[in-house]
């Protein structure tokens, strides 16, 4: 399997590929049989603060694709400089 994580300013986006995308990266599995899969975020990915969504999408060998997780992403503006 194979895991990508997307984050958009849009619960919707309606383009394709989306305009309002924030980013994407891909996930990594850290542990097979307990389901874990991690997604590494930088700064980059990190440099607006604000309310957006998320999915994560899981890809089989056969190259089906399906949504297995959605939600609110909230990035936080950091006081430390």
């Amino acid at each position: 399997f194979s895991f990508k994580l997307t984050v958009d300013r849009k619960q919707n986006p309606t383009a394709s590929p989306s305009t309002t995308k924030v980013f994407d990266v891909a996930g990594v599995v850290t542990n097979g049989a307990a389901g874990e899969v991690t997604f590494t975020r930088t700064s980059v990915n990190h440099a607006t603060a604000g309310e957006f969504y998320y999915d994560i999408q899981l890809t089989n060998a056969s190259g089906n694709v399906k949504t297995i997780e959605k939600d609110l992403y909230i990035i936080t503006q950091d006081i430390t400089k």
